[in-house]
């Protein structure tokens, strides 16, 4: 699906950049998730509610998505960053 987003010559570069998505994913999950409860302490879980860190993870996310759809586009539109 996302590959027929874009044009013949970038399919592989999208379909490479959301396969490897998945595994780096669950990498960066279990080490940063392991960092932030030694530093806020497992108590702040419960404290903060697990909406609270699903809330964060989900406006973080929507910031990094923005970010690259809008590069993207730019690339799109002006393919040799002129």
């Amino acid at each position: 699906m996302a590959a027929g987003l874009v044009g013949p010559e970038r399919r592989g570069l999208v379909s490479g950049t959301l396969l490897s998505g998945s595994p780096a994913g669950m990498l960066l999950s279990r080490t940063l998730g392991g960092a932030l409860a030694e530093w806020l302490g497992v108590r702040a879980y419960d404290a903060a509610g697990w909406t609270g860190v699903c809330a964060l993870v989900a406006a973080l996310t929507a910031f990094a998505l923005t970010r690259h759809v809008v590069a993207l586009r730019r690339s799109e539109v002006n393919p040799r960053g002129q």
